[in-house]
């Protein structure tokens, strides 16, 4: 066989081998291209698996902290006490339908800011303070008797001031001209015939210890 002969038959034989091996080329790039597809996928997957889970502690900074918040509530000593607060005892003078308590002026644009603050205590201690502005409380035992509540001064001079009230049902009415001399503080001072009511708010604040 001459050198045209093979020449012609090992023309056709490279050219297989060639193609060959650029189809193998091919299918190997084909499958490493389709390894990286499939692992950005699973990366994928995981990190919107993350968000998810982390979306689940929305309002909390950490899995740790929401874990506190469970130990805290499966704790009897974290747990909110329940509302044990009790209704305020009523505590009448004597026979009258007074009851012992903080009174306030009834009307008047100074009613609660500056007026004046009548306490009468369960025990029978009592103060009167005629307007914010003045320094002096006058304080003592106090009685009721012949429709009135009388409270003594016990730190005034002798003869001891005295202030007087007329019970009105459930209020008070101040008596100036059977009382000691009350300075004029201005608007909101305790004048004669002003009207004491009541009030439950300040009783508890002040006094529900002493009302148990």
């Amino acid at each position: 066989m001459d050198d045209n002969n093979c020449r012609d038959h090992s023309c056709p034989c490279y050219q297989m081998k060639m193609l060959i091996l650029f189809s193998g080329i091919i299918m190997l790039f084909a499958l490493l291209t389709a390894c990286g597809r499939q692992e950005n996928k699973k990366v994928e997957e995981k990190s919107e698996t993350q968000e998810e889970g982390d979306s689940e502690w929305t309002g909390l900074n950490s899995p740790e902290q929401a874990q506190e918040i469970l130990d805290a509530g499966n704790n009897p000593e974290k747990q909110e006490e329940p509302d044990t607060h009790k209704p305020l005892k009523k505590v009448y003078i004597g026979d009258t339908n007074v009851l012992c308590g903080v009174y306030r002026a009834e009307e008047g644009e100074y009613a609660r800011e500056i007026g004046p603050e009548l306490c009468l205590y369960p025990n029978g201690e009592g103060s009167f303070h005629v307007h914010s502005a003045s320094s002096y409380i006058a304080s003592g035992g106090y009685e009721a008797a012949d429709g009135k509540v009388i409270l003594t001064d016990e730190f005034s001079d002798e003869p001891q001031d005295i202030y007087t009230f007329e019970i009105a049902d459930n209020k008070l009415i101040f008596l100036a001209d059977e009382s000691a001399e009350v300075w004029d503080y201005g608007p909101g001072t305790a004048a004669d015939g002003m009207v004491f009511v009541y009030n439950e708010e300040e009783t508890e604040w002040y006094m529900a210890d002493d009302l148990d």
